[in-house]
């Protein structure tokens, strides 16, 4: 007669399969955060890039007040000097195409929607390094792009102007001529 010899599998334990399900579920969580964190500093850097290409639209808002003004010494005593405590004050699109003066970010004409509003821009006058001389024709102006300027809360909503110390800040210099 012969025997039959039985052969036992050899499967996980329910001790094991515990383990390996929490070690995976550990590796998914920090991936996750790692991946996230890459996401946030991605559009960290977006945001920069293109707050420091603003210097183009920002100048061609100046020449738009420069005519308003009249003249270039008009427009150098709308702009407050480095000392004071707010500079006169630029809203910017969240695509940087679009900059007005903040007082003029209504007008139906040369403003910008209120959802658009993205970058707060604040020009101060060079007084030490570039001084304005009317008849140098030269106008150096420090500029502080600071975002987000105002957030929506949600589609339909009315948006939330931001507190300038949790915004993010760039610093960079823009001069017209006549």
């Amino acid at each position: 007669m012969r025997r039959c010899r039985l052969v036992r599998a050899r499967a996980f334990t329910l001790v094991e399969v515990i383990v390996a399900v929490g070690m995976l579920a550990v590796t998914t969580v920090g991936l996750v955060a790692v991946i996230a964190a890459n996401g946030r500093t991605a559009s960290e850097l977006l945001r920069r890039n293109q707050a420091d290409a603003l210097g183009d639209a920002i100048t061609v808002e100046l020449w738009r007040l420069r005519e308003l003004t009249g003249n270039l010494s008009a427009l150098a005593l709308l702009v407050p000097t480095e000392e004071t405590a707010e500079g006169l004050r630029l809203v910017a699109s969240i695509d940087g195409l679009k900059v007005v003066r903040e007082s003029d970010a209504d007008d139906p004409d040369v403003g910008i929607r209120v959802g658009d509003r993205f970058f707060l821009v604040e020009l101060r006058r060079l007084e030490r390094e570039l001084v304005f001389v009317p008849s140098a024709g030269c106008l150096a102006v420090s500029v502080e792009v600071s975002w987000p300027y105002q957030l929506r809360a949600g589609v339909g909503s009315s948006s939330t102007t931001i507190e300038k110390s949790s915004a993010s800040t760039t610093l960079f210099t823009v001069a017209i001529t006549p």
